[in-house]
């Protein structure tokens, strides 16, 4: 039994040994395993598996991080495989290596540029789909998205805004302006867009003038300018009240994003995605609250208008002699 144990103990040092002297030549080059998977990835896109390829070559490039290359061939195939987002970062990854030549920068800029295009144009196919199918309210959204990441795109934000007036939402108006203001004023939606938003405008006028106008002689429309003034309070007071939500979330957020590896510097409290839609959340939360603080100051200002601008009635009530009982004034 002491010959066994002592055997295996040698064969244990032998084994061991063995492993120590060859496992510097199996991880030693980096490089050569990176040729590996750029190889493998090579053969995935010429079967027709980009999605496959753009992980293999980013892989190749983590290994093998002197290999600029690899992170463009993964960008490349990340775009032919539909993932343009992906692709975005990966685009971007590349602009933020060191000693990026011009050439390359411009190659990778100009690819970059392309990506973010293909994916807008992909939420407009999706807009035109809800479209098609009644779904403006969809539609409405996916417009918008699609504008959001190509603003140039005038023509998606008309499209917005005339499926949001056909969805019945109330920001129609506001975006047929906002388009207005943006695209040239030989835009060929004009033709479409700018009859709705004269209609819209024309109802909007009717409204107030009707709101305006007393019922009858002496009978002021201090009601209206109320219930106008105490709505616009509401809506003011909900703004604010989303405005500091927005605050609070953006500090959350700034905690996550001072949350660094201490050796690398990589932001670990939250996922680059992750932070920048929370990012454009917080945004759009914050636009929103100006759009209701400013709607709410406005039916404030109108409603104190109104209450202020009432016709004093030509009768009123008036205390009795001596404070008792009530008297009818005239006043002529």
């Amino acid at each position: 039994m002491a010959w066994n144990l002592r055997s295996l103990t040698v064969l244990a040092f032998l084994v061991g040994g063995t492993l120590a002297a060859s496992a510097p030549a199996f991880a030693a080059d980096p490089a050569k395993a990176a040729a590996g998977l750029a190889k493998q990835a090579a053969k995935a896109l010429e079967a027709g598996d980009a999605a496959k390829a753009a992980g293999l070559w980013f892989e190749a490039h983590r290994t093998d991080p002197k290999k600029a290359e690899y992170l463009a061939l993964a960008a490349s195939a990340a775009q032919k495989a539909g993932q343009f987002e992906r692709a975005e970062e990966l685009y971007r990854a590349l602009l933020a290596l060191p000693g990026v030549d011009a050439a390359n920068a411009d190659r990778a800029t100009a690819s970059l540029k392309e990506a973010r295009s293909q994916r807008g144009e992909a939420k407009a196919r999706e807009a035109e789909a809800a479209g098609a199918s009644g779904d403006f309210a969809t539609a409405h959204l996916r417009w918008l998205e699609a504008y959001g990441i190509d603003s140039d795109r005038h023509a998606w934000l008309a499209r917005a805004a005339l499926a949001a007036h056909r969805a019945g939402n109330a920001n129609a108006k506001g975006l047929l302006e906002q388009y207005g203001r943006a695209a040239p004023h030989d835009a060929p939606e004009h033709v479409e867009v700018d009859p709705v938003l004269a209609r819209l405008r024309a109802d909007e006028a009717a409204v107030l003038a009707r709101a305006a106008t007393p019922a009858d002689e002496g009978a002021g429309s201090a009601w209206v300018g109320h219930a106008v003034g105490w709505s616009g309070v509401a809506v003011a007071g909900a703004g604010l009240t989303v405005w500091l939500m927005a605050n609070a979330d953006r500090a959350a957020l700034d905690e996550k994003l001072a949350m660094k590896d201490p050796v690398s510097q990589q932001i670990i409290g939250i996922a680059k995605t992750d932070a920048r839609a929370e990012a454009d959340r917080i945004a759009g939360s914050k636009t929103m609250a100006a759009a209701l603080g400013g709607v709410g100051v406005a039916a404030a200002a109108a409603g104190a208008w109104l209450v202020l601008s009432a016709p004093t009635a030509k009768a009123m009530l008036v205390p009795g002699p001596d404070g008792r009982g009530m008297g009818v004034a005239w006043r002529f």
